[in-house]
């Protein structure tokens, strides 16, 4: 047996168990019904897994699976209405001002890089 995908999220946990088995693939989740566990055990102990029952599937289901993780994307630079401070795109607020970027952004401020 062995791991081919996990998360806190119980339901996209079952969605890849769907893919899975639409697949052929045949899989099974650990941990569906320990969130109440959480405080007694670790919340690492009681996260949802999928596993699948044969190794050999490993690398066809890991293929199946990658669409249900998001691509890393590093978020772009951005530059403060406010104050035209240029700002990490890691940062929520201008580090200069303190505007908040979502702000700008839902009033069609933002003129990011």
């Amino acid at each position: 047996m062995k791991k081919v995908f996990s998360s806190r999220d119980l339901f996209l946990v079952q969605r890849a168990r769907e893919l899975l088995e639409a697949a052929r693939i045949p899989c099974n989740i650990h941990n569906e019904y320990s969130a109440g566990a959480v405080g007694e055990l670790s919340f690492l102990d009681t996260c949802p897994e999928l596993w699948i029952s044969d190794d050999e599937w490993y690398p066809r289901a890991r293929k199946i699976l990658a669409e249900l993780e998001p691509p890393m994307v590093k978020p772009s630079e951005w530059v403060c209405h406010s104050c035209h401070e240029h700002n990490a795109g890691s940062f929520d607020m201008c580090w200069q001002c303190g505007a908040d970027r979502e702000l700008q952004n839902s009033m069609g401020l933002h003129n990011g890089n």
